[in-house]
């Protein structure tokens, strides 16, 4: 059965939250309030009969919380610590086993070379980069395997790998390290899930995830990580 979707959102306390994620709490909060003190005076106003001036300050809104929107990603992706030391960034490598359809991804040459010799897996190219180590603004990139349907799964939440360790997974280990989000730096690493064969699947091209999904074998489960560029 597939891992209980759970939102990405980090589980950690605020003191190990990356940097732009603290701001974007606190400024989010603020932009909230005022959004909220708009609100209160559109209400007020649908009680009146001027509906020409209600409709104004709806308009007028929608502008601002646009406004506010793109000033607090602006600013928060400006704070954010974009690593692009290539020496600091490991590949991770993607092969796949049709005989038990499943998707492995290491970085680990060794496990790479035994996966293809002993293991039955052939080499698929590099899926994507990752950081070998801790660097600012990143968090770990967790990978799970389940012998009984031969899967292996990968996640940066905390949550998603606890309730998979209870359906039946066993942690391995911490694949590298990637963004949780866009407005820090990097691209999506896009996840599918194909629940008969029970595979997760995990791609940079958007146009092989969509063909995934369109083959009607995948389920689009979201961005899974953010991944620098190499």
């Amino acid at each position: 059965m597939p891992i209980a979707k759970v939102q990405q959102a980090s589980t950690h306390s605020r003191s190990a939250n990356p940097r732009w994620l603290a701001v974007y709490d606190r400024e989010q909060v603020s932009c909230l309030v005022a959004l909220v003190h708009l609100q209160l005076l559109l209400l007020a106003l649908l009680d009146t009969d001027n509906m020409q001036l209600a409709s104004f300050i709806a308009f007028a809104l929608l502008a601002y919380a646009a406004q506010v929107s793109a000033a607090v990603i602006g600013d928060v992706a400006a704070r954010a610590v974009c690593t692009t030391d290539e020496s600091k960034m490991t590949s991770l490598y993607r092969m796949y086993n049709s005989d038990n359809t499943d998707h492995f991804y290491t970085t680990n040459t060794g496990e790479y070379v035994q996966a293809v010799s002993q293991a039955g897996y052939k080499y698929e190219g590099t899926a994507a980069a990752v950081f070998s180590s801790r660097q600012p603004d990143t968090v770990p990139f967790y990978r799970l395997y389940k012998s009984g349907v031969k899967d292996h799964f990968y996640t940066t939440s905390a949550v998603e790998r606890d309730a998979a360790i209870k359906a039946g997974y066993v942690f391995e280990k911490t694949e590298g390290y990637v963004y949780p989000s866009t407005v820090a730096c990097g691209i999506p690493l896009y996840r599918a899930y194909r629940s008969g064969a029970g595979d997760h699947f995990y791609t940079v091209s958007a146009s092989e995830i969509e063909a995934a999904v369109a083959s009607g074998h995948y389920v689009r489960e979201g961005i899974a990580a953010y991944v620098p560029k190499e």
